[in-house]
């Protein structure tokens, strides 16, 4: 019977990570063994000060190089997306979600680019086994079955006519990987990334108690700052380098949550154009960045030790 289905395949909702592409990279990439930590540390913040803050990888095919995959970008047809998956590799496949049946947030009423996962094929009963999730802002992606000739009709009008998906391999010489990812940063760096966050930390609470005029007039860069740190918490929690370290593992969380606290009120204190914090408000601030400094101070340390 034509059909096949491949093993391993670990769709990933631990957090938001950059887009739906890198959730199915980390997906496809259960299916080689490898970890989504490969994926995941490189988007390890590189702090500095005055409320700066980039992740340490931005382009695509470093992230792709680290993450332990071969990609080729191809034009898919349904030999080909049958020919891939027989020979061991999931396919990314560009979609058009306007055409894709299964989306009811979408069909036939928006047009939207995505990426699904196709891990698996049973061309007499019109299958595809994919990896997806149900509507825009859902990030609980899932295995499921759609029709194949759907998905390739979807896949059709994806907007790039020459190279429309991408297959997925196993590097055969691997050289990324998230210790590499750690040594690329060093100790020197985690040192670098404490310091500059101890001082944005001080120079938050400076504003906050001292000078309110500078903070309004910071008020968006803090903003996106404590978002970048909160995204990044929220991230690296999911990572395996802390499974089974619940010390290591109650400070990340701790310092998500901190940094999710604050973010919500300077959002507030941003859409509202009020920065009267009460002397209430300003004091639980206060108490938040100090648990802030002192976990970060545990996690850097727990980070220099890995980094070696």
């Amino acid at each position: 019977m034509p059909k096949n289905k491949l093993e391993g395949v670990r769709p990933f909702n631990g957090c938001y990570f950059r887009s739906c592409f890198y959730h199915q990279l980390i997906a496809g990439m259960g299916c080689f063994g490898l970890p989504a930590d490969n994926v995941l540390l490189t988007a390890f913040p590189v702090i500095g000060e005055n409320f700066e803050a980039r992740e340490l990888v931005l382009d695509a095919e470093t992230i792709r190089n680290y993450s332990g995959c071969k990609t080729k970008e191809i034009l898919l047809t349904k030999d080909r997306l049958i020919k891939s998956i027989d020979a061991g590799h999931p396919v990314i496949v560009g979609v058009d979600c306007f055409y894709l049946e299964g989306r009811t947030d979408t069909y036939q009423k928006t047009h939207l680019t995505h990426f699904l996962l196709a891990y698996g094929y049973d061309t007499e009963n019109d299958i595809a086994n994919v990896v997806e999730h149900n509507y825009v802002n859902s990030f609980r992606y899932t295995e499921k079955e759609v029709a194949l000739s759907n998905l390739l009709e979807a896949n059709r009008r994806f907007p790039n006519e020459k190279r429309n998906s991408v297959v997925l391999s196993r590097r055969r010489f691997f050289r990324g990987g998230a210790r590499k990812i750690l040594r690329r940063i060093g100790k020197k760096g985690m040192k670098e990334n404490r310091e500059n966050s101890r001082a944005n930390l001080q120079q938050l609470t400076h504003l906050i108690a001292e000078d309110v005029p500078s903070f309004i007039l910071k008020a968006v860069i803090i903003t996106d700052y404590l978002q970048k740190m909160k995204d990044f918490y929220q991230c690296f929690s999911r990572t395996e380098l802390i499974a089974g370290r619940p010390e290591i593992q109650e400070t990340v969380a701790d310092l998500a949550a901190a940094y999710s606290n604050m973010l919500s009120l300077f959002w507030k204190a941003v859409g509202q154009n009020n920065y009267e914090f009460s002397d209430k408000i300003k004091e639980s601030i206060f108490r938040k960045i100090d648990a802030v400094a002192a976990n970060e101070e545990q996690f850097y340390g727990f980070m220099e030790e890995q980094a070696k």
